[in-house]
């Protein structure tokens, strides 16, 4: 019996019917520019009138590309949402936000959630606690502010802490969950991300 090995046959560099439906925006939750730029990576001839954003030109595709990391996470978005504090704290106002925010991250909104009432909101609570003394003995508006915030009682405080996690869990979910869903599109075409 004889056995013929034949070269792999290439890749085609013309776009689908579906990534020319993603690209001019009929898929929504997509992100088209990370496909965009990804097909654009692998070769794909793309019509100037269906790239979703302008390039200037001689700009390599990999200093544009979005990288894995830049997926948000639970501590991230809690920052976000809680950057006003950020503003108003001098730096000298010591916290452990950074590291609660680092350590949300790395456990992902599913941990987080399912540590949220007996390890985050107590260390987040503690935080707005220490931040308050701290203002307090700043002088002026500072103190102030301190002040006021001493006065709340911790279960408003916990309640809106608990609110500001939630939320910013729901953000880092869907931002999850919208990357799966570019990568999920982009592996029909070429098969699973490397």
């Amino acid at each position: 019996m004889l056995i013929m090995q034949t070269a792999p046959p290439k890749k085609s560099t013309i776009l689908h019917e579906e990534q020319i439906a993603i690209l001019l925006g009929r898929r929504p939750g997509l992100n088209v520019r990370a496909l965009y730029l990804s097909w654009v990576e692998q070769g794909f001839e793309i019509p100037e009138e269906l790239k979703p954003v302008k390039l200037p030109e001689g700009t390599p595709v990999s200093e544009t590309r979005q990288s894995k990391r830049s997926v948000t996470g639970p501590g991230r978005e809690l920052t976000k949402l809680l950057a006003w504090v950020a503003k108003i704290k001098p730096d000298r106002v010591k916290c452990s936000c950074k590291n609660l925010a680092s350590e949300m991250d790395k456990d992902g909104v599913t941990k987080c959630l399912a540590r949220r009432d007996g390890y985050y909101l107590p260390k987040l609570l503690a935080n707005k606690t220490d931040i308050a003394k701290q203002l307090q003995s700043e002088g002026g508006l500072l103190s102030i502010a301190g002040t006021v915030a001493e006065f709340v009682p911790d279960a408003v405080a916990l309640s809106w802490i608990k609110a500001k996690f939630n939320q910013a869990c729901e953000s880092a979910r869907q931002a999850q969950e919208e990357n799966d869903n570019a990568r999920s599109v982009n592996s029909m075409f070429h098969g699973p991300s490397r």
